[in-house]
């Protein structure tokens, strides 16, 4: 059983992914029953909310949609086990709904990113100068 949580939207317009496979964890039973306890099937729409997260968690044949205010309680403990076991991948999204890779050095909802900073060695110079 694979468990994914997509956290997407806030301000840098950033797309996160977590996927863990249950059946590679230490306690795969903990996992099901965690699962299992999720009201699937009483999930209202996700509302519209400016500059705030949503989250779409995803273990087949479940899918729910949710904005941040609405991720509690089990909701809760299950995105928060998933981002402690698993490396996000980081997307950044594009127009369309698609997803384009995020550019290096962009802020993200983490923090900063940060790049490698440059040379500071001079260019030799060139010939004839």
């Amino acid at each position: 059983m694979e468990v994914e949580v997509v956290r997407s939207g806030g301000l840098a317009g950033l797309r996160l992914t977590w996927t863990v496979e249950v059946e590679d964890q230490p306690d795969p039973e903990e996992w099901v029953l965690l699962v299992e306890r999720l009201p699937w099937s009483d999930t209202p729409p996700a509302p519209p909310e400016p500059d705030r997260y949503t989250y779409r968690i995803r273990c087949e044949p479940h899918v729910a949609t949710l904005a941040e205010r609405q991720v509690t309680g089990p909701w809760r403990d299950l995105v928060d086990r998933v981002r402690d076991v698993a490396e996000p991948s980081r997307r950044r999204a594009d127009v369309g709904g698609r997803a384009a890779p995020a550019q290096p050095g962009a802020p993200d909802a983490e923090g900063p990113r940060t790049t490698a900073p440059s040379d500071p060695t001079p260019a030799p110079p060139a010939p004839g100068d």
